[in-house]
């Protein structure tokens, strides 16, 4: 389930919650109203000057409060299942928690930002900076630092990242790395942060090695090595040396079944990153591909295709990358190859 999935499900059981909570306490009156009723105590009822037998207005009543005593039982039951789901919820996924912190810290910074801002116009102004007081706002700026801090150590995603990052800006402006006494807990946090994130594109890739994850892996890398995260955590030579070549075999199965141009670009992309870490390039001839009489030519005609022209003699369009390779230098774009040109076949 998606970050955006578990929000909407959040949201939902939230929603669900306050429902059934003003569903409870609506029952909860009533129920209140009927046991308030002295004449339920009383075995005659005094009514429009005659004397009525109460059970003809307590039978009624009684009934009512046991229907409403049983739908208030499976709406407590209801209530408890849905706070038992918010509960796992939570303990699965801790960012959830963070949200409410996370909305808090954006409203303070903003506010803090424009009180410095203010701070220092007025400063200009005077021709003399206020320290102490520009300083209390610094302060409640590292206040709320540490405020981002706890959230990216609950949920260390990129985004968290940033607000640390954009939260230490006056911080460092006005006291330098040196004076400020939240830098080493926050650097510590945006180390730790890029670990995980190499760490899970390292699992995604594991699981599912294709061009894209690859691409993933590498940009969370690069990201962490700019947060200092430590050599060990971004070392990824063994996930690429046991997963690379898979990525590769699954991206001329995708070019095979499906031979777009961006499909085969991926596919040279991976092959080349194979051939920098030693393996082997793809096999050419690919594999099923029904063999041509050597010395085969072909002159490209007006709106003809590489995937067509491949079609015509390898019975699929998916193997128009052998004729793309043998004629590099005379092909400028697959889909539109240039009338009149001669091409090899085989």
């Amino acid at each position: 389930m998606s970050r955006g999935e578990l929000l909407s499900l959040v949201r939902h059981i939230g929603v669900t919650e306050q429902r059934i909570a003003a569903q409870i306490r609506h029952i909860e009156g009533q129920l209140k109203e009927i046991t308030q009723m002295k004449a339920l105590d009383h075995p005659y009822y005094l009514t429009f000057g005659r004397v009525q037998n109460i059970e003809d207005l307590a039978a009624p009543r009684r009934s009512l409060g046991a229907a409403l005593r049983e739908d208030l039982t499976k709406l407590k039951k209801q209530m408890a299942e849905l706070r038992a789901t918010s509960k796992k919820i939570r303990l699965a996924n801790p960012w959830v928690d963070t949200l409410p912190q996370k909305r808090q810290g954006a409203r303070t910074s903003t506010e803090l930002r424009g009180k410095i801002k203010a701070a220092l116009k007025k400063s200009e102004a005077r021709g003399t900076i206020d320290e102490e007081a520009v300083g209390k706002l610094v302060d409640k700026v590292e206040e709320n630092l540490r405020r981002f801090i706890t959230i990216l150590d609950q949920d260390p995603t990129e985004e968290n990242a940033r607000n640390v990052l954009k939260e230490m800006e006056i911080p460092l402006l006005f006291r330098g790395d040196f004076h400020l006494t939240s830098s080493e807990e926050a650097f510590r946090s945006l180390s730790n942060a890029g670990a995980k994130w190499v760490e899970q594109a390292k699992d995604r890739f594991s699981k599912t090695p294709t061009v894209d994850n690859l691409k993933f892996l590498l940009n969370k890398v690069a990201r962490a090595a700019l947060l200092g995260t430590n050599d060990e955590a971004l070392e990824i030579s063994g996930v690429l040396e046991q997963n690379a070549e898979k990525a590769m075999k699954n991206a001329e199965d995708i070019f095979r079944h499906k031979p777009t141009v961006e499909n085969y670009e991926s596919m040279e992309q991976i092959e080349r990153f194979c051939l920098q870490l030693g393996k082997q390039p793809l096999a050419y001839p690919p594999a099923g591909m029904p063999p041509v009489p050597p010395g085969t030519a072909y002159v490209v005609n007006p709106g003809d295709t590489l995937s067509g022209i491949s079609k015509k003699y390898f019975g699929s369009p998916g193997y128009w990358d052998v004729i793309y390779r043998k004629n590099r230098d005379l092909i400028k774009n697959p889909d539109a190859p240039t009338a009149g040109t001669r091409l090899v076949i085989s």
